[in-house]
This record gives C-alpha cells, sequence and structure tokens, in this order.
C-alpha cells in the first residue's frame, strides 16, 4: 500500500506516542510517500524522501514520549523502547523499518524480474492511496484464475462522495476477465455476497448490500484485465464502511465453483 504521509497508519499511531518536536515536523514534511508492506500477516513499512539518519537518530529521543534509546546494530539504526525494537536501514532515498528480520530481507538484494513485478503493478500516477496485492484469498469475488489486483483512491473529501477510486483486476488470460465480469454481474444482480461469511444477520445483510452496491457500478473489461471504478455515494456511503468493512477479516477465502 502506498500512501501520502498523511495517510499513513503509522503516522496516525506515532501521533498518539509522541510529543511532537519541531525537528519531527521537519522530518515528516521531508517525506514524499509512505509504503506498508503486508508478508505473511504481519507488515514492514517504508518511506521516501530525504530523511537523513543523523537527524533521525536525534530526534526519536526527545519526540517519543517511550525515552528510547538509540544503537547502531550492523550498520542497521536500532531503536529500543519498552514495548520492543525496530530498526530501519537505508536504501538512497529510502527508509526501511520493522522487525530486524524484516528490514534485513527487505533490504537484501533482489532478482529483476521480481523487481520489475511490482514496479508494473503499482500505478505511477499519484493517488492518495494504492494498493496492490497477489495475496488471493479473497479471489473468490472476482471469479476464476486472478493474477493480482489493484485499488486506487484518487480523492478522499469531506463532501460527499467523500471518496472515489478504481478497482483493478489482472487475470491470467481474456477469457478468464471475461467470465469474471460475468460472475461479478450474476452475485451483484441476486444480491448475495459471493464469498462464505459468518451466519450472523447483521454480517450478512451488510455484504449483500453491498453486493446490490457492487450491482450500481459499471466494470469494463479490455483484454486481461477488468477495471471497476466507484465512488462512496454508489458503495452505499458511510454504512458501508461501518457495515462490510467492519466485518471484512471474518470471510473466509472460498473459490467460486468453475
Amino acid at each position: 500500500m502506498r500512501t501520502k504521509i498523511e495517510n499513513f497508519p503509522v503516522l496516525a499511531i506515532a501521533k498518539k506516542l509522541t510529543d511532537p518536536q519541531p525537528c519531527w515536523t521537519e522530518l515528516i514534511n521531508k517525506v514524499t510517500g509512505a509504503y506498508q508492506v503486508l508478508q505473511g500477516g504481519t507488515s514492514y513499512f517504508i518511506v521516501e524522501g530525504n530523511v537523513p539518519r543523523d537527524e533521525l537518530e536525534k530526534c526519536i529521543p526527545v519526540t517519543f514520549l517511550a525515552n528510547p534509546k538509540i544503537r547502531d546494530d550492523d550498520g542497521m539504526l536500532a531503536v529500543d523502547s519498552p514495548v520492543g525494537t525496530a530498526y530501519g536501514a537505508w536504501r538512497g532515498n529510502f527508509l526501511v523499518f520493522g522487525t530486524r528480520d524484516q528490514v534485513v530481507d527487505a533490504t537484501k538484494p533482489h532478482d529483476t524480474a521480481w523487481v520489475a513485478k511490482w514496479e508494473k503493478l503499482l500505478p505511477n500516477k499519484p493517488t492518495e492511496m494504492a494498493l496492490t496485492s497477489i495475496d488471493l484469498r479473497y479471489a473468490g469475488m472476482m471469479g476464476n484464475d486472478v493474477a493480482d489486483w489493484n485499488l486506487t483512491i484518487d480523492k478522499f473529501g469531506t463532501a460527499p462522495p467523500f471518496l472515489s477510486g478504481t478497482f483493478t483486476v489482472h487475470y491470467q488470460t481474456a477469457e478468464a476477465a471475461t467470465k469474471g465480469l460475468a460472475f461479478i454481474k450474476d452475485w451483484s444482480t441476486r444480491g448475495k455476497f459471493p464469498v462464505q461469511i459468518p451466519a450472523e444477520p447483521d454480517i450478512v445483510a451488510a455484504f449483500d448490500a453491498f453486493a446490490v452496491n457492487v450491482g450500481k457500478l459499471e466494470p469494463k473489461v479490455a483484454g486481461s484485465e477488468l477495471v471497476m471504478a466507484f465512488d462512496s455515494d454508489r458503495l452505499g456511503g458511510p454504512a458501508f464502511f461501518a457495515g462490510v468493512m467492519g466485518h471484512f477479516d471474518k470471510l473466509s477465502a472460498t473459490p467460486p465453483a468453475k
């Protein structure tokens, strides 16, 4: 997931743990992009921009309320606090931070094919948020033979629709994309969410309402790609986020029948 720094989840958490000093504000203003990488159920993070190590080392102890200690660990920055140790390492204008194992793994050399794959997946255009995944646990919403998917949020606002964006699915073949479109239209027209959900009335009602709202969208297929533009109004407004997103972690990964 790539976001602007003001939308970065880590920054929201940090606000509760800090007494922001001028040095902290200056460092935040130097960040041009922020990333969260979810891997194996845990996340590590990357910030992009001119965040010098010496400035960060001086600023962390006076900004964070837990009085963390700074040290070097085999070239990595280690920050010890009562809740554990966070590690950071720089690669050019990118600062990677997380657990020691995460940082070591993320900053080791990667083969060019792997790098090219992710550079192709993540949209180049600036957006409020871009989320790309090769995790197909919930591909049952999209049909069979899904390769990867991408969600971009182009607009956040206070006036309806308070957000809008695009959902893109890449299939293995053009035929799979055509079948995926038919599958999505089928469950959205029937108002029945296709992935297994807990048999609790409020959850069932929320996801079936979401299915109906998906039916209001106009997905289009071009080759092996399916693109669906959306906005919060057509997805049900605040009720969508309270009802659906609040229960998304309860879904089971059940693919559709072939």
